[in-house]
Formats: structure tokens, sequence, C-alpha cells
């Protein structure tokens, strides 16, 4: 599962440029994660940052990751 939805894709070959659009999000993961840190428990977070950290590395099994 994508974390942002891609939702549209232009190309313009004459220009040789490529848009990629994503929905709108209100905040990034630090933001987050600084805006609910007292709203959530060491467990929450670990999962939030290895479930992240998953997807950024595709290639990487969860038994790779550090145990929770």
């Amino acid at each position: 599962p994508n974390i942002v939805g891609l939702k549209e894709v232009i190309y313009q070959p004459n220009e040789k440029k490529l848009y990629l659009v994503f929905e709108y999000v209100e905040m990034d993961f630090k933001k987050f994660l600084d805006q609910n840190k007292h709203n959530l428990t060491l467990s929450q977070i670990k999962v939030l940052i290895m479930s992240n950290i998953a997807f950024y590395i595709p290639n990487i099994k969860r038994s790779q990751l550090l145990p929770l």
C-alpha cells in the first residue's frame, strides 16, 4: 500500500518532462510524530517507524528489521 496516493502522471515527450501528481497531505511523517508523540505509545511509534522503513526499502523482509 502507498502512503500517499498517486493521482495522475503527466508526460510531455516534446519537453522530456514527467510530472507526478500526488494527493494532498496536511503534514509529513516527522510532523505527525512530533504532534502526536504524547498520544502514541512506544509500541505504536515503533510500528509506524518500521512500516516507513519497510515501505522505502521494499527488499528488506520484516524479519530482517529490529524486533519491536
